[in-house]
């Protein structure tokens, strides 16, 4: 009886995990694997192609490139991945290589990307930012300028992200290579985002795919 108890117990539970799964629907993926990709975005700033299966940036002036595509994000809850190779950084400048992406973007063509979160990777730090009007304020910051810590990076190196964001609860977390580096929670969420922006300083960087998961 016991056991019976046991398997059918498991199975409710084996049930809502695969129904939460189910819930869960890809609403886009992109893997730059081909020339015609580059055509579903819009570069403001910086020197973007599409090659080897990765949208890079070589512009290694500016401070802030961008490039930018149309993704409705108004679900309750939002899961983003992408892999980014830092290639390198400009000579003389210790925070790069930095890259990372807007998410719920609401002004696309502005630095800020208007109401946006920005997950942001440096040499040194990694940071989470929140654009408001015409400026990005700093939720959140880990690293130091004196050594590599468990919050920098390599120049060179490749690395996954992936960011859980619940619009309810204003909750995001995020996690690099599977490892936890942030969960904070934002008492005025971002609401609903319309754009999907990339953005480098003074990098030459490969964003190699980005997915996007939605639930409610």
């Amino acid at each position: 009886m016991k056991r019976r108890a046991f398997v059918v117990a498991l199975a409710f539970v084996l049930g809502v995990a695969l129904n939460v799964t189910a819930q869960e629907r890809l609403i886009y993926e992109e893997h730059f694997d081909s020339d015609a990709a580059l055509g579903a975005w819009t570069v403001v700033v910086g020197d973007w192609y599409i090659d080897g299966g990765a949208m890079i940036n070589v512009d290694m002036t500016s401070i802030a490139t961008n490039a930018y595509t149309e993704l409705l994000q108004d679900a309750d809850r939002l899961v983003y991945e992408w892999e980014v190779t830092f290639i390198k950084g400009t000579d003389g400048a210790i925070w790069t290589p930095a890259a990372g992406i807007h998410i719920m973007v609401n002004d696309p063509a502005r630095m800020s990307r208007g109401s946006s979160y920005l997950i942001w990777q440096e040499q040194y730090h990694f940071k989470i930012y929140r654009g408001q009007g015409d400026e990005i304020v700093t939720l959140y910051t880990a690293g130091t300028w004196d050594a590599h810590t468990r919050a920098g990076i390599v120049p060179g190196s490749t690395h996954v992200f992936r960011v859980v964001y619940d619009r309810q609860l204003g909750s995001l977390t995020v996690y690099r290579d599977g490892e936890l580096m942030a969960s904070i929670i934002d008492p005025d969420p971002v609401q609903k985002g319309f754009y999907l922006s990339l953005r480098t300083n003074q990098t030459t960087a490969a964003f190699n795919y980005l997915k996007v998961w939605a639930s409610d």
